[in-house]
């Protein structure tokens, strides 16, 4: 992320960093707010029980949704991701979905109205973001979140690490439907401009021109 970068070039100041970005692909056709419905944790489990998406998962059910719901009754949660370890499985319930892996991310993150992603600890650019602003989907997500995504004003609707806070953004979200499309369409602008095909190749030619080799020629 361009954050890392800057701790990197303090370190090394006489040396060249380039950040590539990684690659979030809107798709072909993006869901409007009347079809979408429900929250969404979604991330793999693959460092178990000590990993950052474990971990949010627990805060998340545990002290965030009951601020939550305090509002939003009948909002439920589905947790989805690759081998959720036991903690996070025994958080199912009437109104949290425990649904392991998915064959299809995009069409899971393009079907529900907000994606909750409170991380407390970890690094880099979260994919599952960067994927949910390429499908349009407006999300609430901590300081550590948000690293890396150019969220640049959106950060007052999208980015809290205080738990009351955290989930009026997330209430907001869920009732206010001219919000939900005015944060939606910035988003879709965003992942456009940093996460899409193009971006990825002007930050690869970036790299590549500083190692002295010269761009590719249009054919």
């Amino acid at each position: 992320s361009d954050e890392e970068a800057a701790q990197v070039r303090a370190v090394v100041p006489q040396t060249r960093v380039v950040v590539v970005q990684l690659i979030a692909e809107a798709p072909r056709i993006v869901v409007p707010c009347e079809q979408r419905q429900g929250a969404l944790f979604f991330g793999g489990f693959m460092a178990g029980e000590d990993s950052p998406n474990a971990d949010g998962v627990r805060h998340l059910v545990d002290e965030l949704m009951p601020l939550i719901w305090a509002s939003q009754p009948e909002l439920t949660l589905t947790v989805a991701g690759w081998n959720p370890p036991p903690s996070v499985v025994q958080r199912a319930s009437e109104r949290v979905a425990v649904v392991g892996a998915i064959d299809h991310p995009v069409r899971v993150m393009s079907a529900h109205r907000v994606v909750l992603v409170p991380e407390r600890f970890g690094a880099g650019i979260k994919t599952k973001l960067a994927e949910a602003m390429a499908c349009g989907t407006p999300f609430v997500t901590s300081s550590v979140g948000a690293q890396g995504l150019h969220l640049g004003e959106l950060s007052e609707f999208l980015v809290a690490d205080e738990p009351q806070r955290f989930a009026a953004l997330a209430a907001a979200l869920c009732d206010d439907d001219l919000l939900w499309q005015r944060v939606h369409e910035r988003l879709l602008a965003l992942a456009h401009e940093h996460f899409s095909s193009a971006a990825f190749c002007a930050s690869l030619i970036d790299v590549m021109a500083e190692l002295g080799v010269a761009p590719p020629v249009p054919v």
